[in-house]
């Protein structure tokens, strides 16, 4: 795995706290929300295409990525069917991810030519926003409200 190193960067280690989140909705019977689907597959696209880009020497990283992110963990989530993190976007991107690992010109053009991680990071926003929007107040929050002590 990967540091985040520049600002704007988006680390891989978002793809582990999305699980972790997809479980433990998954345990409660709690929906995975659309948003974060598209969130999981936008990071896991932005996670390996950004190996395309610029230096031709990188495409060993982007095998290694491909390798350890689309063959690894999203394969593994789709064979144990524990997660509805997989989704049809997330199974369309990843046909495209391995056809660039074998080559295909193409869809390298295309891959590069995508803003990957601002669509990530606006993806990511979106799940987010959501998130927070569907949150209960803390309990203490809710005492005071009851109390007529507390507004917003």
């Amino acid at each position: 795995m990967t540091k985040c190193s520049h600002a704007g960067e988006v680390p891989e280690k978002i793809l582990d706290i999305l699980e972790k989140i997809g479980h433990i909705d998954s345990n409660q019977e709690l929906p995975i929300p659309n948003s974060m689907k598209k969130a999981y597959c936008g990071v896991a696209l932005d996670c390996t295409a950004k190996y395309l880009a610029g230096d031709p020497n990188t495409y060993a990283k982007y095998l290694e990525a491909v390798d350890r992110i689309w063959r690894g963990r999203i394969q593994d989530l789709e064979k144990s069917k524990a997660s509805d993190l997989v989704c049809e976007q997330l199974r369309n991107r990843r046909l495209q991810v391995e056809a660039a690992a074998t080559g295909d010109k193409e869809v390298i053009r295309c891959l590069t030519e995508m803003n990957t991680r601002g669509r990530a990071i606006l993806s990511l926003k979106h799940y987010l926003l959501e998130a927070f929007g569907s949150m209960k107040s803390p309990v203490l929050e809710e005492a005071c409200l009851k109390l007529g002590k507390y507004s917003k």
